[in-house]
């Protein structure tokens, strides 16, 4: 697999933070040795920026961007995706509900440039190189 960046936006997520980025961490490492993980920090009002700086000086792939106020998920996502430097660019919620084991089996997909789905939302897994748009160079 090629590098890739992983974008969490969080909003008010001091619960679940911790738990999602080290299970990534752990599991990302499985299939690709060149990777990042970025948490954007939507304005949160609980603690969720000091977990995920905690997070930033414990892992050395994580970083992390802080809102001062919450932008909305839109927003969030495009900061990551601004600040992304890796070749794929994956993106799913802060609050655990994804499984990122499946990111695996799915990454021959990804280095296709498909979309999947496995659930409702529609997670992606895309050439950063297709996100180049107006407005987020």
């Amino acid at each position: 697999m090629k590098s890739l960046s992983v974008i969490f936006p969080a909003f008010n997520e001091e619960a679940n933070i911790r738990a999602v980025v080290e299970d990534a961490y752990r599991n990302i490492r499985k299939f690709t040795p060149v990777f990042e993980i970025i948490v954007v920090n939507d304005g949160s009002k609980d603690r969720t920026g000091e977990i995920c700086d905690r997070l930033a000086e414990e892992l050395s792939n994580v970083r992390v961007v802080h809102h001062v106020r919450n932008r909305g998920y839109g927003a969030a996502l495009k900061s990551g995706i601004e600040r992304a430097r890796y070749d794929l660019i994956f993106f799913t919620d802060a609050d655990g509900q994804f499984d990122l084991n499946e990111v695996a089996s799915k990454s021959s997909a990804a280095m296709s440039s498909t979309v999947f789905r496995s659930s409702v939302w529609a997670r992606w897994l895309t050439p950063k190189s297709s996100l180049r748009q107006p407005g987020l160079a």
